[in-house]
C-alpha cells in the first residue's frame, strides 16, 4: 500500500458515495451533507508513499464554489509497528476502531486523527467541558474518518500491475482559451475507471438435489478479496433458484509484485 504522488487530490460525486453508505448500514447523514455535491482529499506523502496526512473537503449549496473544509486531519504511516501505535504525541490524537474486536486493521493501526492547527489552538482555549469536546470530536471525525476506506481501496487497485484504466484530461485547447480571456488555467486530471463486468454471465446448472432447501434468487453485491499478494474482485452477481441457471465465472483477479 502507497500513495501514488507526494502531493495528489482526489475528488468523488457525493449521492452514490452516501448511498453506498446506507446500504451498508451506516446511519443517514443529518447534517449539511446531505446538500453536498463532491467531496474530495488532499493527501501529502513522502516519496516513498508509505506515510503523510489526509484533509477532506465538500462542496454544498447550489453552486461547487461553496467549498468547505473539515476541521480534523488524518496522519498515517502504514508502517507502524503492530505493537506500537498505541503510543502517542504531546498533542491530543484520536483512532478510530471498526467495532470491539477490531485490534489491528490499517484504519487503526496506521491512521490517527487530530484537529488541524488553528482548530486546535481554538478549542484549546474555549474552555470546553469534556463532554462538548468529546461532541465536537465525535462530530468532526464523521467528516473524514468514512474517506479513509475509500482511499485505501483506491490506492490498493492503483499498486496492482496493471493498475486501473486512466484517462488523461486534454485541456490544451480549453486552456488557450481561458489565457486569453485572463482565467486560471485548470489543472490536469486524471479519470479513473473500473473494468467490471456489467453483465450476468449464466450457464446450466449440474447441482444435485438435496435436503437444504435452495437460496431464493437474490442479488450479490460486489466486493473485493485479497489473499496475500492477489487482489480478487467478486463482481456483482444474482444467486440462488436453480432454475434461473448456475453463473459461470464473477472473479477479476489482480495480482502484486512481491516486494
Amino acid at each position: 500500500m502507497r500513495v501514488p504522488a507526494q502531493r495528489l487530490w482526489i475528488e468523488w460525486a457525493y449521492a452514490p458515495w452516501r448511498n453506498e453508505l446506507d446500504l451498508y448500514g451506516f446511519p443517514p447523514a443529518r447534517d449539511n451533507f446531505g446538500i453536498a455535491g463532491r467531496r474530495g482529499a488532499m493527501l501529502t506523502a513522502s516519496r516513498d508513499g508509505r506515510r503523510g496526512q489526509v484533509r477532506t473537503f465538500w462542496s454544498t449549496g447550489e453552486s461547487e464554489l461553496e467549498v468547505s473544509a473539515g476541521a480534523m486531519l488524518a496522519n498515517f504511516d502504514f508502517d507502524t509497528p503492530l505493537d506500537n501505535y498505541g503510543s502517542s504525541a504531546l498533542k491530543r490524537h484520536l483512532r478510530v476502531a471498526d467495532g470491539q474486536n477490531d485490534k489491528d486493521s490499517a484504519l487503526l493501526r496506521c491512521f490517527d486523527f487530530e484537529f488541524e492547527e488553528s482548530w486546535a489552538q481554538y478549542f484549546e482555549h474555549a474552555n470546553l467541558s469534556a463532554a462538548s469536546r468529546d461532541a465536537i470530536e465525535n462530530h468532526s471525525l464523521s467528516t473524514i474518518a468514512l474517506d479513509i476506506p475509500v482511499l485505501l481501496a483506491l490506492f490498493l487497485l492503483l499498486n496492482t500491475r496493471t493498475g486501473l484504466p486512466q484517462q488523461q484530461s486534454q485541456l490544451e485547447r480549453l486552456n488557450r482559451s481561458r489565457s486569453r480571456c485572463g482565467k486560471v488555467p485548470l489543472l490536469d486530471h486524471i479519470e479513473l475507471l473500473a473494468p467490471f463486468p456489467s453483465k450476468y454471465v449464466f450457464g446450466r446448472t449440474d447441482c444435485s438435489p438435496s435436503g437444504r432447501r435452495r437460496p431464493r434468487l437474490h442479488h450479490v453485491r460486489g466486493h473485493l478479496v485479497r489473499r496475500r499478494n492477489e487482489l480478487f474482485w467478486r463482481v456483482p452477481h444474482l444467486r440462488g433458484n436453480a432454475s434461473a441457471g448456475a453463473l459461470k465465472t464473477r472473479t477479476v483477479t489482480w495480482a502484486f509484485d512481491r516486494q
